[in-house]
């Protein structure tokens, strides 16, 4: 049995970015982020999902993308947080198989940054 989880959308609007993540208990995730937030955090959107909902919203939203699970909050991320609502994120069309978002690309071995001589 899977526990339920929500998608959500998670404004800090002094950077104006969105956080777009999920969770199994979001007023938990909410209380975490803010605690730890230097700026103010506002949900403006959420609905009942799954990972593959949440990855489809990334892929929907990609052009916006900014770092991680945060996109830039432009009116058409507003706009399309405001229907999430209407439209779930389960009727989104899926992301292709093999689409991460850049920060979940693998880079290849990892290389020492700097050289130390004895």
């Amino acid at each position: 049995m899977t526990r339920a989880r929500t998608v959500y959308f998670l404004a800090a609007p002094a950077l104006r970015l969105v956080k777009i993540g999920i969770a199994v208990d979001l007023l938990k995730r909410v209380r975490g982020m803010a605690l730890w937030s230097p700026v103010d955090l506002d949900l403006v959107a959420y609905c009942n999902g799954t990972p593959a909902d949440e990855r489809a919203v990334h892929y929907a939203l990609r052009h916006a993308w900014s770092h991680f699970e945060w996109f830039y909050f432009s009116p058409e991320v507003a706009e399309f947080a405001e229907h999430l609502d209407e439209q779930a994120a389960s009727e989104l069309p899926r992301a292709p198989k093999r689409w991460t978002l850049p920060h979940q690309r693998p880079r290849g071995p990892k290389r020492p940054t700097c050289e130390v001589r004895a």
